[in-house]
Formats: C-alpha cells, sequence, structure tokens
C-alpha cells in the first residue's frame, strides 16, 4: 500500500488473514537527464527518465513532513521536465500508472503505462525482480496495464518529458474555466440547451485533445435547488506558437447560453473580455489569489464532493456525439 486510494478497496485485503505490505515510505527521486534509456519497441528514450520510490505521490503528500513529500510534478518541474500523473495529487504512483493512468498531459504523451520503462520488485516466493524492454519482458508487459497481483512494487523508471514551450516551462500553460449556473426547472428547453453544450463540448475536446486537456463537472444544490455545469480546460503551449489552437475555447464556449442561467469565464461574465490563468504549473486547478498564478492549492478531492458531480475526463477516445 503506497497512499490506500484505491476506490475497488483492494487495499483492505480479502478479509482478517490478509498482510499489509506499505511502501510509503519508498520516497527515492533520482532524474537522469542525460543518459538515453531503451524504450518500447526498441526506441531509445533520450529526454530524461526518474527513478521513483513506490511511495511518491504526483502531488503534495499528506505527509508534509517526510522526503519528497511535495510530489512528482514539483520535482520533474525542478529539473525542467513534465511528467505523465494523476490529477488527484494525493494518488500513488504505482497503482496509478500499472492501472492505466489518465491525467494532464496524458493527451501529449500518452497514458501511464506508455511512460513506464522499468519496474523493481519483489515477487511472491520473496525474490527481487527488475523488469523492463530487453529483461522479464512477460511480466513488463503484465505489468503495463495489467494492475497489482504480480508482485510488490519497490521503484519504477517514469519517462520525463521536455517542455512543450520550446523546452521552457514559463508561462507555457493556461487554465479556461467557463460555467453555467441556475435553478434546475427541468424544463424541456433547459435540458435541451445542457444536451447542446455537452454536445459541443464533447466534438470540441476530440477535435483538440492533443493539446488541451479538459474536464466537464455537472453538480446539483438539493438545499438551493440549483444546479452547475462547468468546464475546466488546460492548453499547452503559449499563444503565439498556434493562435487558431489556443483561441479555440473562448470561441467555441463565450456565447453559448442555457435558458436562465448565468454564463462567466474564468470569473468574470462570458460577454466580457475574459483572459485565462496562465502558470508554469501544469498540474493546478485552483488558483486562489488571480494575480498570482505561482500559488495553487489542491482540489478538494473527497466523498462529498463527489456524491453531488460527475466528472469525466475526455480524450481521443470520445468520438461520439450526443
Amino acid at each position: 500500500m503506497g497512499t490506500g486510494a484505491d476506490l475497488q478497496d483492494r487495499n483492505a485485503g480479502p478479509g482478517p488473514n490478509s498482510l499489509l505490505i506499505r511502501t510509503t515510505c519508498f520516497r527515492e527521486f533520482t532524474p537522469v537527464l542525460n543518459a538515453s534509456i531503451k524504450g518500447y519497441e526498441g526506441e531509445d528514450w533520450s529526454e530524461g527518465y526518474a527513478v521513483v520510490g513506490a511511495g511518491l505521490t504526483f502531488g503534495q503528500n499528506l505527509w508534509w513532513d517526510i522526503e519528497n513529500a511535495e510530489g512528482l510534478y514539483p520535482l520533474a518541474a525542478s529539473q525542467n521536465r513534465e511528467i505523465v500523473g494523476g490529477a488527484c495529487h494525493i494518488v500513488g504512483i504505482v497503482g496509478w500508472t500499472i492501472a492505466g493512468g489518465k491525467g494532464w498531459t496524458a493527451p501529449m504523451y500518452g497514458l501511464g503505462v506508455d511512460q513506464l520503462l522499468h519496474v523493481d520488485l519483489v515477487s511472491s516466493n520473496g525474490t527481487f525482480l527488475s523488469a523492463n524492454f530487453s529483461h522479464n519482458e512477460d511480466l513488463f508487459y503484465a505489468l503495463r496495464g495489467g494492475g497489482g497481483g504480480f508482485g510488490i512494487v519497490t521503484s519504477l523508471k517514469m519517462k520525463l518529458h521536455k517542455p512543450i514551450c520550446n523546452g521552457s516551462m514559463e508561462n507555457c500553460y493556461s487554465l479556461w474555466n467557463t460555467t453555467w449556473t441556475g435553478t434546475w426547472k427541468n424544463t424541456k428547453e433547459q435540458l435541451s440547451n445542457i444536451k447542446y453544450v455537452l454536445s459541443i463540448f464533447f466534438n470540441w475536446s476530440s477535435e483538440n485533445n492533443h493539446f488541451w486537456n479538459s474536464f466537464l463537472h455537472i453538480s446539483y444544490d438539493k438545499n438551493s435547488g440549483n444546479y452547475s455545469l462547468a468546464i475546466s480546460a488546460w492548453q499547452f503551449g503559449r499563444r503565439e506558437t498556434n493562435v487558431t489552437q489556443y483561441d479555440s475555447f473562448e470561441n467555441r464556449f463565450r456565447d453559448l447560453s442555457i435558458e436562465d442561467s448565468y454564463h462567466e469565464m474564468n470569473n468574470k461574465r462570458a460577454e466580457e473580455n475574459a483572459t485565462p490563468t496562465v502558470t508554469n504549473k501544469y498540474w493546478c486547478e485552483l488558483f486562489p489569489d488571480a494575480d498570482n498564478s505561482s500559488k495553487c492549492d489542491l482540489y478538494p478531492w473527497n466523498l462529498q464532493r463527489w456524491s453531488q458531480n460527475i466528472r469525466f475526463l475526455v480524450n481521443s477516445s470520445t468520438t461520439t456525439k450526443t
């Protein structure tokens, strides 16, 4: 168990006769930036990789006073590298990676399993094993997407990526938010408008998924009777590189309206001249101070939030129109 964040509750064990092995204290982060390593189908991966202990998380750990508690995102950034990781900062790297792994930079660089270059583990008979593309290939194949059950993983080697903005993370990432809020009336027109917005979102995301990562939230407050439909979208790359791509979110969603709803974009009325949050930190969702894009908070990932939200992570597999 690294963090115990398993929605299938496998970390709890099948019963009282279970053995819980805690890997939280495996805290290594060793970047290797100037050496190539064998990757998928014999490729030479030369942008760098990191040796990471099984106890690390992607963002700030719940235990703030232990080694490398800040997580892989800031650790990779300290080496001027991007990394593919989960949207929830406190999720452990092992379970997320070997089970598939979607996250902020996955549209550009692939899933978590695509970042995996090497695994060190202890087998069920106590043997220390290594697996990669040239050693114990069958085991490595199983680990790249098969999830847990093949041994106790102690460390991984994961790809690092040079920043997409000509090798610099400075003001490379832009966050757009747009929200429709109003009283839930359950009218035919209101439902039709919401479905239309969903259709526009799915098609826009499918068209632009390589340089954008987007989330859709739908929530309802039973106490007030109000609903909220919110879209958050990260753009990777500066505006001067591709103006059409950069402006596509604002151009597509600014003029979309829903019956009797208040529509805002980046904390302004949608019809006003909105601007995105431009930052060096692609892994953030909340910026408490609109004028300080270097300070960000964790999103409140908890069951209380999930109970009233539906969240979609959209990528290139979303092609069906609604």
